[in-house]
């Protein structure tokens, strides 16, 4: 094939070097107007034969940029069906199946309850526990309508008469060692008191051992004594009922009652 090529390659060149001119047909250092026309120079030589190759007679050309020459494969025909491989499965084999799932059984919690039986009770009606006993000790005694210590000097050292009150306060002994006072007043507020001696109202009014105030209303008051101090000695102690008004003192509005009051606490 190479011997077939050379005659070709010695014409092409004979061509090129017959002509001075450029393949534009223009002489070296001439200038050409720019409206000039083109005009084109065919390069083969007048005479020359063109000879033509068959393309299977011409080597394989070879990219020089190319790193590698990637061979072409030739694509596949085209099919239609798609063919699959049939596999026998013995008729006696076990088939495959799925590990059942495990359910856990049913739990039954059973509980033992003792059941106690209950006994009724009598309901009893809780009472107070009962820390003194009262019981009326005599006659009443009339107290002063105005005490020693509401007076003056002057008033002291005058001899007048002395106006008494002589009410007596209606006093209810109960069972469950409370004692009630009850009575008519027509001052504001009303006021319970215990002493220790007959005379203490008059002589020495803050010695009381029992002293409480409430409001009068319609014109009667009414106490039940429970509260006594803890600690009080049994023995004999004079009880007096006085008012008050919005302002100043009291003054006794009943006599005075002698009462045996009896510590619980002395008696066991």
């Amino acid at each position: 094939m190479t011997n077939f090529l050379r005659p070709l390659t010695i014409i092409l060149a004979l061509s090129l070097c017959l002509s001075p001119l450029s393949v534009f047909g223009q002489a070296e250092g001439e200038v050409v107007p720019a409206d000039a026309p083109v005009t084109e120079v065919d390069p083969t030589p007048e005479g020359a034969e063109q000879v033509t190759i068959d393309s299977s007679l011409l080597e394989t050309t070879v990219n020089p940029q190319a790193d590698t020459l990637t061979p072409q494969v030739p694509d596949a025909p085209p099919t239609d069906d798609a063919t699959t491989t049939p596999i026998d499965i013995p008729p006696d084999a076990d088939p495959v199946s799925m590990p059942a799932p495990v359910i856990a059984p049913d739990i039954a919690l059973v509980i033992e309850v003792d059941v106690l039986e209950v006994t009724p009770m009598d309901v009893v009606e809780l009472q107070p526990k009962k820390e003194y006993t009262f019981a009326l000790q005599g006659n009443t005694i009339p107290a002063k309508a105005t005490t020693d210590w509401t007076k003056s000097q002057t008033e002291k050292e005058k001899s007048r008469p002395v106006k008494q009150v002589s009410n007596a306060v209606a006093l209810d002994v109960q069972s469950n060692g409370v004692l009630e006072v009850s009575g008519a007043c027509t001052d504001p507020y009303y006021v319970v008191l215990l002493y220790k001696s007959a005379d203490d109202y008059d002589k020495s009014p803050a010695s009381y051992i029992f002293n409480k105030a409430f409001d009068c209303v319609g014109g009667r008051y009414s106490y039940a004594i429970s509260d006594l101090p803890k600690d009080l000695a049994s023995g004999t102690y004079y009880l007096l009922v006085g008012g008050q008004g919005a302002k100043g003192g009291w003054k006794p509005i009943s006599s005075l009652a002698p009462i045996a009051i009896t510590n619980q606490k002395d008696a066991q």
